[in-house]
């Protein structure tokens, strides 16, 4: 019988003497699933200048740790021409890597080929399978194993093919827990969890170790810490949940979790298949994985896919993503986390109030899971990549794979990652020579056009034929253009793997793009096409990072400083042809160009340059118009803000969200920002500086205004420096309060003698008439908007006061 089945996690296991694949997903009638495939072998490719003697070597070849099965021929592509290899195949896949190490020891031996990719990896790439798409498959259903928790366990009797199609509703659970914290920071080895929330689409609740009378009705007992851990098991089976969203779950909730359960010798089983939570390295951290569920943690996908799109934003926190992508009423609920304990043994209202505090958590994870996790269902579809990696790593990996199943698509051998001492020496090369940067003309200006180059280096690699295989090709020295400076040229004859991959992005990005305009912004369809074109900018962007990066396959120096040098040039060229038209380049930064006009009709004059650029800018490349903005404030490079005519502002680089700064910094310097777009005032704006130091002078402040929070990185011990922040920790150590690696640490700058790090208070020893208040002037305000008001010709002094340059009179 064929079923058709979401690919939401896989992995393998040895049973029987051999390897056996495990997709875990659900079907297209909406049931949890897990199909079996034990008709798999590990395999490598082998390069040979006697392919035939080989080819004996080969077969029956055994070492300590490995032998090898079988040895077929395969025809790929390599250097440019169809080469044969031999595929040597394993018993089992973690024989692989050892098998290859002999291998090229081997007589005649000249290379050894995707010995390096993952057994589950390699899987998805030989039968075409896309994560989070569906595939179809000949199967038999089979008596399902004990512990096992899902619908049906179907056996393969064929191997499975992607095929076109929506996948099934995912049912998508939030959880978020609170511990006790009587010292500070909680301590999984002192402080249990005290509660634990969650949230669907069905359910929301919180599971407490205690309920009060009169508590909310969504708050559960579970009597102690053993009933939280055990009711959320319950739920998860109950509710058959597919992705178990968190937020910085990977770094605390899980790895808590998991520790209080190992004090009350509980086995945490909240996977599909049984076996507790596993914690995986991803390098500086370890990834919580539950087979069968995808435990997705939010953070990850913030830190690395959306850190372009987050902006001017205070933190990476729960709270501060939420008020950058929700509406008001779906935010965070506030609480001094530090007051925790405190609540829970008060109970009455602040009980109730934690209570509430919880709920929000969870519920608020689920509102960014539910805007989040389909724009990465579409990433992890595209590169080939499962849902729970894709969710975790990298741009360049993101490229990579996208390449991998791109050169098996086209019969390319896919090269090796770099040893580590080969990436050494990549990084021992330097840095490449980035883009251009012309100083901006510092100051307000008016009626300021900005035009963009569309996709500047992913059109400069196709345009230029920009790849491992063409940059400085034997086939084309001597006859090929050079690129100006760097002496390199590219093939003529044949067309790279990235400008081919590349091309096809932008194409099929483009034709979303078209789409999308015919659609209505609200709808399913539009939304989908949305996610789609979003993972194709990913990709695209990434692309040029990749050619250089030192842990590429398809690494290439000259290519990425080929790319950038085109760049450079490119920039040159609109810059000075638009001086011809009358347009004056008040500031260019990569690929974008700011031009103002001195006899007005600014955008006319646009539209001919435009025109004219573009006949003559090779291939796909392109300078598209973004808008016209009625006012702007330059300060220096990659530092500037302007409004435009509905009032939407665009600010680069300038500084409100930097976390050593106090609350009355960043506001100062934002509504510096916003009078000098909105009225193109500098006098206004003079004068809110003035009127917040006047109020810092008068004390007219409070606590909360002069606050400022850091977090601990590492171990008090490892920190060199003794910062503000450090002093007040070891301050709290001393008290008895728990001080660890994440941590945050609030302190006030006081009066009196000593470095200002001796002057840090933690903020309930303040009395707000201590406040050190030229500190807070000098070196909060000052700094804060100092470059915008240097831009309009105000200096330090100015700010002060013409008579009083220095804050002695405080």
């Amino acid at each position: 019988m064929k079923y058709k089945l979401c690919l939401l996690d896989i992995d393998y296991i040895i049973e029987g003497g051999k390897a056996v694949i495990r997709i875990f997903g659900r079907t297209a009638e909406g049931k949890s699933a897990v199909l079996i495939d034990r008709n798999v072998e590990p395999w490598f490719l082998v390069l040979s200048d006697n392919i035939g003697e080989t080819e004996k070597s080969l077969e029956n070849l055994k070492g300590e740790g490995f032998s090898i099965q079988r040895v077929e021929k395969e025809t790929r592509e390599y250097l440019g021409e169809k080469v044969d290899f031999l595929k040597a195949f394993t018993k089992f896949p973690g024989e692989v890597r050892t098998a290859r190490e002999k291998v090229r020891t081997l007589p005649g031996v000249k290379g050894v080929f995707e010995a390096d990719i993952l057994f589950t990896h390699r899987y998805i790439l030989d039968n075409s399978l896309r994560p989070m798409g569906m595939l179809e498959v000949e199967a038999e259903e089979v008596e399902k194993p004990e512990k096992f928790e899902l619908d049906l366990v179907l056996e393969a009797r064929g191997s499975p093919k992607y095929i076109e199609g929506d996948i099934p509703k995912l049912n998508i659970m939030s959880f978020d827990i609170e511990a006790s914290n009587p010292k500070g920071m909680p301590n999984a080895d002192r402080d249990p969890i005290i509660m634990m929330s969650v949230a669907s689409d069905s359910e929301e609740k919180v599971i407490s170790q205690k309920k009060p009378d009169g508590s909310q009705n969504y708050v559960e007992d579970a009597k102690d810490e053993a009933g939280i851990l055990k009711r959320f098991e319950e739920i998860i089976r109950e509710q058959d949940v597919d992705i178990l969203a968190a937020y910085n779950s990977d770094n605390f909730d899980f790895p808590y979790i998991r520790d209080r359960a190992e004090k009350l010798n509980h086995e945490l089983n909240i996977g599909r298949a049984g076996g507790v939570v596993r914690f995986k390295s991803r390098g500086r951290y370890s990834a919580a994985e539950s087979r069968g569920r995808i435990h997705a943690d939010l953070f990850h996908y913030v830190t690395i896919i959306l850190r372009g799109a987050l902006g001017q934003i205070n933190s990476r926190s729960l709270k501060s993503v939420a008020e950058k992508f929700l509406p008001e009423d779906s935010r965070k609920k506030d609480l001094d986390w530090r007051k925790m304990s405190e609540y829970w043994e008060k109970g009455g209202e602040e009980l109730k109030e934690l209570f509430d505090y919880s709920m929000a958590d969870a519920t608020v994870t689920k509102k960014l899971a539910d805007l989040f996790m389909p724009r990465e269902y579409e990433l992890s579809r595209l590169v080939r990549v499962p849902l729970f990696d894709a969710m975790r790593t990298t741009y360049g990996r993101l490229v990579e794979n996208y390449l991998m199943w791109n050169a098996i698509e086209r019969g390319l051998v896919i090269p090796n990652r770099p040893e580590q001492e080969e990436m050494g020496e990549r990084a021992a090369t330097g840095a490449i020579e980035g883009a251009y940067v012309k100083e901006p003309e510092k100051g307000m200006h008016e009626n300021i056009a900005v035009m963009d180059f569309k996709s500047l280096y992913p059109s400069i690699i196709i345009s230029h034929n920009i790849d491992a295989s063409t940059v400085n090709c034997a086939c084309c020295k001597g006859k090929a253009e050079k690129v100006e400076d760097l002496g390199t040229w590219m093939c003529t004859k044949s067309e790279g793997l990235m400008p081919i991959v590349l091309k096809n992005i932008l194409k099929e990005r483009n034709e979303l793009k078209k789409k999308m305009k015919e659609l209505e912004k609200n709808s399913k369809e539009y939304q989908t096409l949305d996610n789609r074109q979003y993972s194709l900018k990913i990709l695209a962007n990434s692309a040029y990072g990749y050619l250089a990066f030192r842990g590429s396959r398809w690494y290439t120096r000259e290519g990425g400083s080929t790319t950038t040098a085109l760049g450079r040039m490119y920039t040159h060229k609109i810059i000075d042809t638009a001086e011809d038209f009358g347009l004056r380049s008040i500031y260019g930064d990569t690929d974008s160009l700011f031009v103002v006009s001195e006899d007005g009709d600014i955008e006319g004059k646009v539209k001919k340059f435009l025109k004219k650029i573009n006949s003559e800018l090779p291939g796909v490349m392109e300078l598209e118009f973004e808008g016209v903005y009625k006012r702007g404030i330059f300060v220096s490079k990659k530092r500037y803000a302007m409004i435009d005519e509905k009032g939407d502002t665009l600010i680069k680089g300038l500084e409100f969200v930097r976390r050593d700064w106090s609350p009355i910094a960043k506001k100062t310097q934002k509504e510096v920002i916003d009078s000098i777009l909105e009225d193109g005032n500098s006098e206004k704006a003079f004068e809110i500086v003035r009127d917040t130091i006047r109020k810092i002078k008068n004390r007219e402040i409070t606590k909360e205004d002069v606050v400022v929070y850091t977090q601990l990185t590492r171990p008090l011990d490892k920190y060199k420096v003794t910062a503000p922040h450090i002093k007040v920790a070891k301050d709290m150590k001393n008290r008895g309060e728990e001080v660890v690696t994440g941590t945050s640490v609030g302190y006030i700058i006081t009066e009196g003698g000593g470095s200002i790090s001796e002057r840090a208070q933690q903020v309930d020893e303040v009395d707000v008439k201590k406040i050190d208040r030229k500190y807070y002037v000098e070196n909060q305000i000052i700094p804060a908007v100092s470059r915008v008001m240097e831009a309009l010709g105000y200096g330090k002094e100015d700010l002060l006061g013409k008579k009083q340059s220095t804050l002695e009179g405080f």
